[in-house]
């Protein structure tokens, strides 16, 4: 089981690496590299498929189920369509329209980082996530909301990593928004990488 999982590890981590720092790659490239994972997620629970290397918004769940991202993880979940209006009136989560499923196409995106500056005490992540995946809801730029957020909370100042294409007024209300949240004292954005 542990080199099957340091496998996964080793394989994820090389693709987002190359994915990275690459040019950008023709749908049939970027294909050789996914439908492994694609194949290998088959039939596998929402979380299974995740951890496999799935994209967010490529999660399958069974046809009685509905695609559901929680705002304050990078999850997704596959719940009972009863369950969809209440979970999105307690903000847990948001639906995505199905028809669309597999998110292939390739664009031109810069990554940004956000340092929040903190005292001793900090926030969760999970509220930094769901402040940030709030904030983008009002732009309506659902390619983006249904990214991972990477955030390194191991030191100060705390860093989240996002990809997306805002514009700079975009950007600066993010910074104020993550700004509102308890504890943060600050907040500044580092240009990343475009690819």
């Amino acid at each position: 089981m542990k080199p099957i999982f340091t496998f996964l590890v080793v394989m994820t981590l090389t693709l987002f690496l190359s994915n990275t720092f690459a040019e950008p790659i023709t749908f049939e490239e970027f294909m050789k590299s996914y439908q492994p994972l694609l194949d290998a997620a088959q039939g596998k629970p929402a979380k299974k498929q995740a951890e496999i290397g799935l994209k967010l918004d490529d999660v399958v769940c069974s046809a009685d189920k509905v695609h559901m991202l929680k705002l304050s993880a990078n999850y997704v979940a596959c719940v009972k369509k009863s369950s969809v209006d209440k979970l999105i009136d307690r903000q847990w989560g948001i639906t995505r329209d199905t028809t669309d499923r597999l998110s292939y196409a390739r664009e031109w995106e810069c990554s940004d980082r956000y340092l929040i500056i903190t005292g001793n005490d900090k926030p969760t992540k999970s509220e930094i996530i769901k402040k940030f995946r709030m904030t983008v809801m009002d732009f309506s730029q659902e390619p983006v909301f249904w990214k991972k957020i990477f955030i390194v909370h191991d030191h100060l100042p705390i860093e989240l990593q996002t990809n997306g294409k805002f514009t700079e007024e975009q950007k600066s209300l993010i910074i104020q928004e993550l700004e509102k949240i308890d504890k943060v004292r600050k907040v500044q954005r580092e240009n990343g990488a475009c690819y």
